[in-house]
């Protein structure tokens, strides 16, 4: 969602429509994402632009968000958000998820954040409209419902490293989520 500064990288994303990809703990993945049944979006795979590898999807970038080589994971590219520009996002649209199973997941690599700042939005860009992915100024990474409420916060993160994240709904018409990290 825009309205946030946020610093950091991302790569290698993938959304799958229809499959609750993970249903325990897992390891995260060492090979890059690819394309599996269900999947709406694959982005950053093999060179150094921003597209949806499945090409379902039109990304539409906003700000100065731009694909850098500086920080990269299974890829040999990443998407660069500075924090110096209000709004920078991805959007990307796309038939809604509705109560259909669906696993949201890739790879961060967040830097130094000096405000809390939304890693993603699954629908709009004021935590109304679907679950946020926040990096806190405390050092903690935060799931927030719609409408801000924290479900899910883990302590201790780091940085200067890459953190794979998964975001799985299990159960269509429920509201049985779970989150990895």
């Amino acid at each position: 969602g825009g309205g946030d500064n946020s610093i950091g990288y991302f790569s290698d994303v993938r959304l799958v429509k229809g499959t609750a990809v993970y249903t325990s703990a897992f390891t995260p993945p060492t090979a890059p994402l690819s394309a599996i049944s269900g999947t709406s979006l694959l982005a950053l795979r093999g060179d150094a632009s921003i597209f949806d590898a499945a090409q379902i999807n039109d990304l539409i970038l906003n700000g100065d968000v731009s694909s850098s080589t500086t920080q990269t994971k299974n890829a040999s590219s990443s998407m660069y958000f500075d924090g110096s520009s209000t709004g920078d996002s991805v959007k990307i649209f796309f038939t809604p998820l509705g109560n259909k199973n669906f696993t949201i997941e890739g790879w961060f690599y967040g830097g130094t954040q000096s405000s809390a700042t939304r890693i993603f939005t699954t629908g709009g860009n004021n935590n109304s409209g679907g679950f946020s992915l926040v990096l806190r100024t405390n050092g903690n990474i935060q799931l927030q419902a719609p409408g801000g409420t924290s479900v899910y916060e883990a302590g201790d993160y780091d940085d200067s490293a890459w953190h794979h994240f998964a975001l799985v709904r299990q159960g269509a018409g429920t509201n049985k989520f779970s989150f990895y990290l």
